[in-house]
């Protein structure tokens, strides 16, 4: 099944964004939150879906537990909870494939700058995860922070073994990535091409037809 193009998501995130600054009930963003957990369902994505929800979740109890201690925790973890919706949105471009979603954006006349720094983007994320983990394997090998309590008792060591590695590793990535934009012509002057078949279609109408009417539905009957 063809997944919806990434202009459709590029619309729905504007709506998204726009009902998420007018909503003023907590109640409206956890219809949003299942609301955009059906639109992940419905692109294959079942398990960041699920993780969402989870995610989401654990959150609100967290903030609901911290509500009448630590007033500064549960702005922290409420702000977080809800730019989850937006965040779920985002994550339908982000787990596309990088050369549709730049001959998308190229077809609504996006700046071509501006093309190859969200694509470099969306993919440097990604990588930056994994490193993320080499950087925890290679501290486990070490014999450094082998448990969550050690963590806990040197939070400022753990941030500075964390960020040495990760900063000097995205300095080579980005090079690393402007080496293969340049093999792969982004900066050439003419017209890029795509071996993948992109195009807004019925699917894509009606998506936004169903999604548009669902997050009214929740700003303006609830």
């Amino acid at each position: 099944m063809r997944k919806l193009d990434n202009r459709t998501y590029i619309i729905l995130l504007a709506v998204s964004t726009i009902f998420w600054f007018l909503f003023n009930k907590n109640i409206q963003i956890h219809l949003s939150v299942a609301l955009n957990a059906l639109l992940l369902v419905y692109i294959k994505e079942h398990n960041k879906a699920i993780k969402f929800v989870i995610t989401y979740l654990t959150m609100v109890i967290l903030a609901g537990l911290f509500a009448n201690k630590i007033a500064l925790m549960y702005i922290i973890l409420n702000m977080l909870a809800r730019s989850i919706p937006l965040v779920m949105v985002v994550t339908c471009i982000i787990v596309g494939n990088s050369s549709e979603l730049m001959l998308s954006l190229q077809k609504i006349k996006v700046p071509k700058p501006i093309i190859v720094m969200i694509c470099i983007l969306i993919r440097f994320f990604p990588v930056l995860s994994k490193e993320n983990i080499a950087i925890r394997n290679g501290m486990k090998a070490r014999g450094l922070f082998s448990n969550w309590k050690d963590f806990m008792r040197n939070p400022f060591l753990v941030y500075e073994c964390f960020m040495v590695p990760l900063i000097i590793r995205c300095i080579k990535l980005s090079d690393e990535l402007g080496a293969t934009a340049e093999l792969r012509g982004l900066n050439a002057d003419k017209k890029r091409t795509c071996i993948y078949e992109v195009y807004f279609g019925l699917k894509d109408i009606c998506a936004l037809a169903i999604y548009g009417a669902a997050i009214g539905l929740i700003y303006f009957g609830v």
